[in-house]
């Protein structure tokens, strides 16, 4: 009888291990998502207003080179982090992985606006600014459909 009560208590603290545990993946999850979209929305938000501040006269071409540099190194740490979570195996869910590809690929999109938005601080081109408009659209789009956001601006 003691046995039986013996492997009872054992099962019954491995399965309440086993539920502690996914419900704190759980929480890494939803933690990495809502951080994740925060970040995304105010990297775009402070690429933003950088060109903002260039275009209105209040930057100069200097500074605005400089905070693109910060953006786009920025960028390309998290890009690297990311694709080192995807190929981690830590994500199991299909929608887990689809989610933070999401997210990768937002990071290039305000990777690329920052690289135009440093090239036409630098050269004042046409091309780097629709290369901007173009990656700020794609980022946009993709983080307001991540965050629920609807199709405004």
């Amino acid at each position: 009888m003691r046995n039986k009560i013996t492997s009872l208590l054992l099962t019954s603290l491995l399965f309440l291990n086993l539920a502690t545990a996914q419900t704190g993946k759980d929480a890494a999850l939803e933690t990495l998502g809502s951080s994740s979209g925060l970040l995304l929305y105010n990297t775009y938000l402070a690429i933003g207003a950088v060109s903002d501040a260039y275009v209105g006269e209040c930057y100069k071409a200097e500074l605005t080179i400089q905070l693109a540099q910060e953006q786009i190194n920025t960028a390309d740490l998290l890009i690297e982090q990311y694709k080192m979570l995807s190929a981690s195996g830590f994500l199991t869910d299909p929608s887990d992985i689809s989610f933070v590809e999401e997210i990768t690929a937002t990071f290039g999109h305000l990777k690329n606006q920052a690289v135009n938005l440093k090239a036409f601080a630098e050269t004042g081109s046409a091309t780097s600014q629709n290369d901007y408009e173009y990656n700020r659209g794609k980022a946009w789009e993709k983080i307001s459909k991540l965050l629920g956001l609807g199709e405004g601006k």
